[in-house]
């Protein structure tokens, strides 16, 4: 009885321990994902003020230009507009990364609260029988 005791007390803390060691791993890559995104975030708020100081050079430009004008801002809105999709795509990727991430962290903080439930359940049995 005081041997099961005492398994029951390692088990216990061998649990707290994983848990301790998932919640800190957790904590660590949220806070880098945290900072990846505000790093990411910083560089697309650059990559946009640059494409609106580019933009409006484009049409400062294309106000100067003669008989082709308008056809070279439509080439120009264009660009803009493909590098607008692709701050898009990034910033899309960045959140799915996220939700993948919070999914599989869920999934594993899940099992492991069913484990340390089943294995309760098991010592409080073991310990009824005794």
């Amino acid at each position: 009885d005081v041997q099961l005791q005492e398994q029951a007390v390692k088990f216990q803390q061998s649990f707290e321990d994983r848990d301790a060691e998932l919640n800190a791993d957790r904590d660590a890559q949220l806070a880098a994902l945290r900072s990846d995104l505000a790093t990411e975030v910083d560089r697309r708020i650059q990559a946009l003020q640059q494409s609106e100081a580019q933009e409006q050079s484009f049409r400062d430009r294309a106000d100067s230009l003669t008989a082709d004008k308008d056809a070279q801002l439509a080439i120009l809105s264009a660009e803009l507009a493909a590098e607008k999709e692709r701050l898009l795509a990034l910033q899309q990727g960045v959140k799915e990364k996220i939700g993948a991430w919070r999914t599989d962290n869920d999934a594993q903080l899940a099992k492991l609260s069913l484990e340390l439930v089943a294995e309760q359940e098991r010592l409080a049995a073991a310990q009824q029988g005794f």
